[in-house]
């Protein structure tokens, strides 16, 4: 190696060690500023956990380990908690990967936690859009019942729809923790002879 390909190479080095420098302590000053309470903003998608880019979750708790964090707890969503479904996601290997997730909270080892969060410090106003993205959908949602109420044949489509829909769920959950049993929604046919034999 030449001269000035010696020195272009250790410049590279050098940066790179500057870069992860800044990398660490940042990590660093992140780690020491959290606490249960806070908010903290997904920099990714957590397709295994169902976390979507950019979503705001509180931290319930924080685990120790011979008295170091070890553990980091975010809970759900607003928009998903309680709530059970199927995740799907592709692995590092290139592989289709789904499991059935309950949403209530998710745990991280701290590491990994610190590479994907960062502290979002306006939660407050984070949480207000959300809550008038919601009351938005509401109204747009009642309208539509409103119109959908005055043609019998759409409100017969939409409960079909929703129907169908359920059983799609009940049936992709099947044989997975939290999945329940398929119910039967027929609705009983009653007739004349029933209604006599009352």
């Amino acid at each position: 190696m030449n001269s000035p390909d010696r020195a272009l190479h250790m410049d590279l080095q050098t940066l790179q060690h500057e870069e992860d420098h800044d990398s660490r302590i940042q990590q660093i000053a992140r780690f020491q500023s959290l606490q249960a309470g806070q908010y903290w903003r997904a920099q990714e998608a957590v397709p295994h956990e169902g976390i979507e880019a950019q979503a705001v979750l509180l931290i319930e708790s924080i685990r120790y380990v011979d008295d170091a964090a070890h553990t980091i707890v975010l809970r759900s969503h607003p928009s998903c908690y309680g709530r059970s479904r199927s995740v799907k996601w592709v692995d590092e290997e290139g592989a289709q990967k789904s499991t059935w997730h309950n949403f209530k909270e998710h745990r991280f080892l701290l590491n990994d936690f610190l590479s994907r969060f960062s502290f979002e410090p306006d939660a407050d106003a984070v949480r207000a859009t959300e809550i008038q993205q919601i009351q938005a959908n509401i109204a747009r949602l009642q309208s539509e019942l409103i119109e959908t109420q005055a043609d019998p044949q759409a409100l017969r489509l939409l409960v079909q729809k929703e129907i169908h829909a359920e059983a799609g769920e009940g049936h992709e959950g099947e044989g997975q923790e939290g999945a329940g049993e398929p119910q039967d929604r027929t609705l009983p046919v009653i007739g004349a002879d029933s209604m006599d034999a009352r």
